[in-house]
């Protein structure tokens, strides 16, 4: 069977990899580069991200290992060490949140107590019908009070 995917962004270069040993698969790009919204630009040594903080990153050893062993070999991507910070209750401190109780404690320790708290109690086995309760279940509601929902409210 012939396949057409369109776009050359990690997920089309992704599903070509995987239906290539059985189909006849075509990638279809419009610009004259890969990468989609992940791409980076080498701007004067600082990696540059021409349509925003689209980055390819996993925690998942073997989605790396699929990426980089059968999309693309890592050598040929624009690799970035990763320093994200937040600003939180005017404090700067480490993206992502959820790791950076102990930041946290340090200028609030009645609301790290608590996020901790709330997190070590969620139930992660319900079905949230909407983003926010997404929130609340995977980072319980303190933390979804005080960051999530009032950052994605706009």
């Amino acid at each position: 069977m012939r396949i057409g995917v369109l776009g050359a962004g990690i997920s089309g270069l992704s599903i070509a990899k995987l239906l290539s040993p059985n189909h006849d698969v075509e990638v279809l790009e419009q610009n004259s580069f890969i990468g989609g919204i992940a791409r980076t630009k080498n701007i004067n040594g600082i990696a540059y991200h021409p349509i925003g903080g689209h980055c390819f990153n996993s925690k998942y050893p073997e989605v790396l290992d699929f990426v980089f062993k059968k999309v693309l070999p890592k050598e040929n991507w624009h690799s970035v060490k990763r320093k994200a910070v937040i600003r939180f209750k005017n404090h700067i401190i480490p993206y992502p949140i959820e790791y950076s109780i102990n930041e946290i404690f340090k200028f609030d320790n009645n609301l790290a107590i608590d996020i901790a708290k709330d997190f070590l109690s969620t139930n992660e086995n319900s079905q949230p019908e909407n983003l926010e309760e997404w929130f609340r279940v995977k980072f319980g509601n303190t933390l979804s009070d005080h960051y999530f929902i009032p950052y994605n409210h706009k």
